[in-house]
Parts: C-alpha cells; sequence; structure tokens
C-alpha cells in the first residue's frame, strides 16, 4: 500500500520550488523535504507533516483537517502537524505555513550549525580580555 499520493507529492514540490536552499529526500520511506540539511515537510497519507515552533503548531491543530503528526501510527512528534486534504490542489492554501516551516527549520539548521563549529586550539582565541 502505497503510503503518500503521487498527486500531492507534484503539489507540494510546486509550493517548493521557488526556496533554493529546499532539497527533496526521504523519511520513513516517505517523500520528504530538507532545508539546511534538516527536514521540514513530510508526504503521508492525503496530507503533510510539517514542522513548526511549539507555538505555531498549537494554533494550527484548532484548524480544520489539521492534526498531530503520527506516521505510521508512532507517538506525535514534536512541533509537528500534519494537515490533511481531501484534494491535492487544497494544499496550495498550506503556502503560508510552509513558508514558516521553512524559516523555522532553516534557523534550527544554522544554530545547530555554530554549535557544532569547533572551538579554536589556541589558547588566546578563547581568551576575554580583563577590563
Amino acid at each position: 500500500m502505497n503510503r503518500y499520493s503521487m498527486a500531492y507529492l507534484e503539489v507540494i514540490r510546486s509550493l517548493v520550488q521557488d526556496h533554493p536552499d529546499v532539497r527533496k529526500g526521504w523519511m520513513f520511506g516517505l517523500p520528504a523535504f530538507f532545508v539546511g540539511g534538516k527536514i521540514f515537510a513530510c508526504l503521508y497519507e492525503n496530507g503533510i507533516g510539517i514542522k513548526l515552533p511549539d507555538a505555531e503548531a498549537a494554533r494550527a491543530l484548532a484548524c480544520p483537517g489539521v492534526r498531530p503528526f503520527q506516521p505510521y501510527g508512532k507517538k506525535p512528534m514534536r512541533e509537528w502537524i500534519q494537515i490533511d486534504r481531501d484534494r491535492p490542489n487544497v494544499h496550495l492554501d498550506e503556502i503560508g505555513l510552509l513558508d514558516k516551516s521553512i524559516a523555522y527549520v532553516s534557523t534550527l539548521a544554522l544554530e545547530a550549525r555554530r554549535a557544532a563549529r569547533p572551538v579554536s586550539a589556541h589558547p588566546s582565541a578563547n581568551r576575554t580580555e580583563a577590563t
């Protein structure tokens, strides 16, 4: 059984095509989209799961057709929602949330890269001057 719709994939691909840093990949054997090496969206059944800041995700959950993202019946993923629609083209309305997701995950990716930078081995590079 196919766990996603090719028609939905084409609509979502069209929504993110203008973002040069977005790459298509896979998560849980499902089509997914990444920015800065981090996932921000994943297709599942008749919808799309997207990652948003907690407050934004909580607001979105109050909307019709939005539920916690739980691929394959797993426990809900933190900061993730799933937007289900009856027809693929209805997802065209989600461009605002997709843009918010891309911006949020881009920030997370940048913060992760900064945190992963090694501290300089030269002692003077890590010293602060006394005033």
